[in-house]
């Protein structure tokens, strides 16, 4: 309770206080003996005595200036922008008094004040403005530092404070802390005169601190809480989150079976990690054996990923698999992985970082684009990064499979289950898939009557072969990809109004690439280093790519690959010029920089229609919630930005 760490409960005992405190704080700086009654201020005391504090400093040392506070308060934007609304609060109750309301970050520094003129003029002499260090190493025993020592609410009154400088205040701190992690974010303050301050200014800052707190704790729990369920929920294998200091802080069932875990076990009793902190942890996203004592425990290895928030590393996830789930008959094929994705285009990065979320989880994964974006090469990259990429990734291409074959192909047949037959029988698409991915392309090509198949086997993860009765039952992720408008299709009737809601449970929208067309000039140098024509490297004039930039590409990704091929077997070895390039680029005589005019795939009608609350969360807490920023990212209009942020119940706050 924040009650029992207040200084002064009323001013009746305040001129008895003050003498007695000063008595104890002199004796202390005379004789280095602490007689002090209070526990944590006498501990805080003892440390800055170890610490060779001078109790007769009148002000704090430390100071940031310019770049180096610009850049401290860049790194602590989220945290201010959080904050400062209840500061601001604060300010328009208390600002007619000379009391000041601060933030600092996590090591005591001090961000952002809201104060009147006056009281701003009191406290520089102290430095007690942005940029000072407020920790009890810098400026002694005060409420800042000593909450971040204590990592509780605390006030300290007049001569509690160690140092000889902060004796007219009194202050009330309490630490502000991340709801997943529990890590300390920052400290808010409240400080004024001691002889004007109220009593009650720690329950005070300790409510406004729990209102932050809930603030945070909606925007990354409730807002973004599909990432959190996917993580521990939806995910069959264990998950752990840990904080700064490896600290296992949560945990899903699986992980608590496995591992016998608590909260605060270190992770390093599971995995062998080297390293104190994760600032010093280098391998996210690799895999790591598990070195568990149990027996029962062997064979688990982890991928690692990075917890941030607002930018800063705050601890990581740990998605265990269990080696024996690797089943010896598993082929192998080549697959793209997420690191052979070329890109400098922020959109398509937001869209990589969004996939390899997804590919944590089992949910179903619909992937819509354009034809020849690369829905494919994200599919495949999604399974690698997941903890099925030791088994099958089953590709299915749902335009080119006869809907008289369709059944035999996707669920398999039992011996003579029709005429032609093989006499043993055959697995489908899907069986050949069990324990993996199986990736349905051009889902949206499937006959109504193909529909009604494929949506029994998602509901019930089962399937019948052709000419059997008994269901066999499946452990296999799903990831469809469309260039259609699926939402379009079911008003018209040619879709599935069920099967399209069972498919769109984690969706992905490649752009087209003209509207990333800063990574042509990359994806050109990728494409000419994987041509086999010739043992040199080749290169490409800049008019040539200037042409390319320029063009629409219909074809997307697909037609650039097919371009640059055509163009090397046109060019003189080892060099491509405009002269090389198909004849459509060559015509061109303006840039063309409008979208193709394609009546299949509207992608800014379909980008709004299927904008999910997660993908606006997400793209909100990317870019810090700048609603224009984020409205770019997603390539919707501002208005669509707060059309959908009301829609999912999202403050601009």
């Amino acid at each position: 309770m924040p009650g029992k760490h207040i200084a002064v409960r009323s001013f009746d005992d305040y001129r008895t206080r003050e003498r007695a405190l000063y008595h104890w704080w002199e004796n202390m700086q005379i004789s280095g003996r602490i007689d002090l009654p209070y526990s944590m201020i006498a501990s805080s005391w003892q440390r800055c005595l170890s610490n060779h504090v001078n109790p007769l400093s009148q002000q704090a040392e430390t100071v940031l200036k310019d770049d180096k506070l610009r850049d401290e308060l860049e790194s602590n934007r989220w945290l201010i922008d959080t904050v400062t609304p209840y500061m601001v609060d604060l300010f328009e109750q208390l600002g007619q008094d000379d009391i000041l309301t601060v933030l600092t970050n996590d090591f005591g520094m001090i961000l952002k004040g809201q104060a009147n003129s006056t009281a701003w003029r009191k406290v520089e002499p102290h430095n007690f403005i942005p940029g000072s260090q407020w920790s009890e190493q810098s400026a002694g025993t005060n409420a800042i530092g000593t909450a971040l020592v204590e990592q509780k609410p605390i006030q300290v009154f007049a001569a509690q404070h160690f140092c000889q400088g902060s004796h007219p205040w009194v202050c009330s701190a309490a630490p502000i802390r991340d709801p997943v992690t529990n890590t300390i974010l920052g400290v808010l303050d409240i400080t004024g005169k001691k002889d004007k301050i109220q009593a009650y200014s720690l329950p005070l800052v300790v409510n406004l601190v729990k209102q932050i707190q809930a603030s945070i704790h909606s925007a990354f729990v409730t807002h973004d809480k599909t990432f959190l369920e996917s993580m521990m929920n939806i995910l069959q294998e264990p998950v752990l989150i840990f904080d700064s200091n490896f600290k296992i802080v949560r945990y899903n069932s699986r992980a608590e079976h496995a591992f016998h875990v608590e909260p605060g076990t270190r992770l390093q009793s599971i995995l062998d990690i080297p390293y104190p902190t994760v600032e010093e942890f280098s391998d996210w996203g690799t895999k790591l054996p598990a070195v568990y004592k149990d027996s029962t425990s062997s064979g688990w290895s982890a991928h690692i990923h990075p917890y941030k928030l607002g930018g800063r590393l705050l601890g990581g996830i740990a998605v265990f698999q269990y080696a024996n789930t690797v089943r010896p008959s598993a082929k192998k094929h080549r697959t793209y992985g997420f690191e052979q994705i070329v890109t400098r285009s922020p959109h398509m990065i937001k869209v990589i970082e969004l996939a390899k979320r997804y590919a944590l989880s089992n949910a179903t994964i619909l992937i819509s684009g354009e034809t020849g974006v690369g829905k494919e090469v994200v599919a495949q990259s999604i399974h690698a990064y997941s903890t099925r990429a030791k088994e099958n990734l089953v590709t299915v291409n749902c335009g080119a499979i006869p809907k008289e074959l369709l059944a035999s192909e996707l669920f398999g047949y039992n011996p003579g289950a029709f005429t032609g037959a093989n006499h043993k029988g055959k697995p489908g698409k899907f069986q050949a898939a069990d324990g993996g991915t199986i990736f349905l392309d051009e889902i949206g090509e499937l006959s109504l009557e193909a529909q009604v198949y494929l949506l029994r086997v998602l509901e019930e993860r089962v399937v019948v072969p052709v000419g059997g009765v008994d269901p066999i039952v499946l452990n296999v992720r799903v990831i469809a990809a469309t260039n259609r408008d699926l939402a379009s299709e079911v008003r018209a009737g040619r879709f599935r109004e069920d099967l399209y809601y069972r498919l769109n449970v984690l969706t992905i929208h490649i752009p087209p690439l003209r509207e990333h067309r800063e990574d042509i000039p990359v994806l050109v140098e990728r494409f000419l280093k994987e041509t086999e024509l010739g043992k040199d490297a080749w290169s490409i004039d800049p008019d040539a790519v200037e042409k390319l930039v320029a063009y629409r590409w219909p074809g997307n990704v697909r037609q650039l690959k097919n371009a640059i091929y055509q163009a090397a077997m046109r060019a003189q070895p080892y060099r491509i010029s405009s002269r090389d390039l198909p004849v459509e680029m060559l015509q061109l005589r303006t840039p063309i920089l409008e979208p193709t005019d394609n009546k299949k795939f509207d992608s800014k009608a379909l980008r709004t229609e299927k904008l999910t609350k997660e993908e606006v969360v997400h793209t909100l807490l990317q870019t810090n919630r700048n609603v224009t920023q984020a409205a770019k990212v997603l390539q919707v209009s501002r208005m669509t930005m707060y059309r959908k942020m009301k829609e999912f119940d999202l403050s601009r706050d």
